[in-house]
């Protein structure tokens, strides 16, 4: 599954554009918790493609500058 990044804009309610990062995650999720420690992107837990809940915890490598 990509990964987007978007700049939050100075306008209230407007993001930047989109960019695709090269880094990728093994498996789209929704109802999920993420966090950015550092470097790194963590997908928590949630529901994936097949409806089903899972405690996984996926990572990836990401620059916040970009």
């Amino acid at each position: 599954t990509t990964i987007q990044t978007s700049t939050i804009s100075n306008q209230p309610d407007r993001l930047g554009s989109w960019t695709q990062l090269s880094t990728s995650l093994p498996e789209g999720r929704y109802n999920h918790e993420s966090v950015i420690v550092g470097n790194y992107l963590y997908v928590i837990g949630g529901i994936d493609s097949n409806g089903i809940v899972t405690d996984t915890v996926y990572y990836a490598e990401i620059d916040p500058h970009t």
